[in-house]
């Protein structure tokens, strides 16, 4: 209510100016369109939160019988700042249609005024073309805002209950398409899981087989190197004994070849070469006898 006053004070300044001289134009009077731009502006907004309101009560049941909103006073406050504005409008242009039709044209044409609170002006600039008639004095004097500002609040709460359920249409489908989207990124979130855990699994597989290829590996070596170390041992074992039979005394050595039972075929000449050694020894000790008769003159 405190800014449709100060639009009626806007106008009503220069509305003796309007009736004293029709001929001049309405804005060249001190009007700041600029200022009522503004101020339309705000009571737009104040029209649209009753509209919402109403709009709101005759929609659910569960708003209308709250005890914090009362339904009945949403057209109720439209109707007493609507019918100031109206009047403001009428009065100021001193009834002249014409007058208002242009002040009402450079008011919603402001920079200050755009989208939809530009629309609701050019709306009520045309419903208030549409109630006055071509005698000034008829318009100032018995103009009917009640029935203007009634017909203005059908088509508002009209207007505004579309936008709500056209807000609530696209509202219910972007969450619809958040859901999706949600859903979306969550299937596409868990297969990267899925692919990162079959990612790890194969990786901790091949790091396995690798590792039992690294252990298989240095068990091969290990067995090599205690081959080698067998080895090494048996053949030191095997110097050792050579060099040990070398440092024996020959017969020894032989006597040592005959109680071995890998030297059969020494076992079976060796008594016949004693035998023969035998002979020969006895051969030596035996006196040989002289084919020769002894002299003793010799």
């Amino acid at each position: 209510m405190k800014f449709a006053a100060v639009l009626t004070c806007s106008l009503v300044a220069v509305g003796s100016a309007a009736v004293i001289g029709k001929s001049q134009n309405f804005l060249g009077n001190g009007m700041q369109p600029e200022v009522v731009a503004r101020t339309l502006s705000s009571v737009e907004e104040e029209w649209k939160a009753q509209a919402s309101v109403f709009a709101r009560c005759n929609g659910t049941s569960t708003e209308a019988s709250s005890s914090l909103v009362n339904c009945a006073d949403a057209p109720t406050s439209f109707d007493k700042s609507c019918g100031t504005v109206v009047a403001a409008i009428i009065q100021g242009s001193g009834g002249d249609r014409k007058v208002a039709n242009e002040y009402m044209n450079d008011v919603c044409t402001q920079k200050s005024i755009s989208g939809w609170h530009q629309q609701q002006c050019q709306a009520l600039a045309a419903a208030v073309q549409n109630f006055m008639t071509a005698d000034s004095y008829e318009n100032r004097e018995h103009f009917n805002t009640a029935k203007l500002c009634q017909s203005h609040w059908v088509k508002f709460t009209q207007e505004e209950k579309e936008r709500m359920q056209k807000e609530a249409a696209e509202r219910e489908a972007a969450e619809k398409n958040a859901e999706e989207q949600a859903a979306l990124e969550e299937k596409a979130h868990n297969e990267e899981v899925q692919k990162e855990m079959e990612a790890e699994q194969a990786a901790a597989k091949a790091a396995a087989e690798k590792e039992a290829e690294r252990k298989q590996e240095e068990e091969k070596k290990r067995a090599e190197l205690e081959a080698q170390v067998k080895a090494a041992e048996a053949a030191a074992k095997l110097a050792r004994r050579r060099l040990k039979q070398r440092r024996l005394p020959r017969q020894q050595r032989r006597k040592g070849r005959r109680q071995t039972p890998q030297n059969k075929k020494t076992q079976t000449r060796l008594p016949s070469l004693v035998q023969c050694r035998q002979h020969r020894s006895q051969r030596r000790k035996t006196p040989r006898k002289s084919s020769r008769k002894w002299n003793p003159l010799l």
